[in-house]
């Protein structure tokens, strides 16, 4: 008898359609285009003197003027402050009814509580700047004088009947008193 192979059925394979897993689109971080930057070519310099003094610095308040210019002509031209040992400031009076009458003056002396004191806020301290402090700062003044307590010298304040004197001590040439009054002239000292 021929040999007959046993019939087998046909093995169904489960039929799973294939899905593809689902990813998100991946969207590229973008960086702004940034054009790259160039330093400017400087020339070498030769090296400059620094001075041997401090040089003022300008005020904070607002000037009246232009902000280069502080005085010429031996005229204030800058709005001044006078800095309070308490650390408040007070405007320095512009008319002679500001001060208080012709016969009122304001006088500031050096002494302890105010020998570190930046008098008006421009880089002029009691006991430590100079005439030439002074006159970088305001420029040269309307009248100087020597006197037996030292150097006085005096400044118009905006073209004002107001007037700025400096006085400084004898020996070390450093401020010792600021008056601010109506006298033009150095005849009372």
């Amino acid at each position: 008898t021929p040999y007959v192979a046993p019939t087998t059925k046909p093995q169904a394979k489960p039929t799973t359609p294939y899905v593809a897993p689902t990813t998100k689109p991946q969207a590229k971080p973008t960086t702004p285009y940034v054009a790259p930057t160039t330093k400017p070519q400087t020339k070498p310099t030769k090296p400059q003197a620094k001075p041997t003094t401090p040089q003022p610095t300008r005020p904070t308040e607002p000037a009246t003027t232009a902000p280069v210019i502080h005085g010429k002509n031996g005229v204030i031209l800058d709005t001044l402050y006078l800095n309070r040992v308490d650390g408040s400031k007070a405007k320095v009076p512009e008319t002679l009814d500001e001060l208080g009458g012709p016969d009122v003056g304001l006088e500031i002396w050096y002494d302890t509580k105010r020998h570190n004191m930046d008098v008006f806020g421009v880089g002029l301290v009691f006991n430590q700047s100079t005439k030439k402090d002074v006159e970088v700062y305001f420029g040269k003044s309307s009248c100087e004088k020597d006197t037996e307590n030292g150097m006085v010298m005096q400044y118009n304040y905006k073209n004002t009947d107001i007037y700025v004197t400096f006085n400084f001590f004898k020996d070390t040439g450093k401020i010792r008193a600021i008056s601010i009054d109506g006298d033009k002239g150095l005849d009372t000292y």
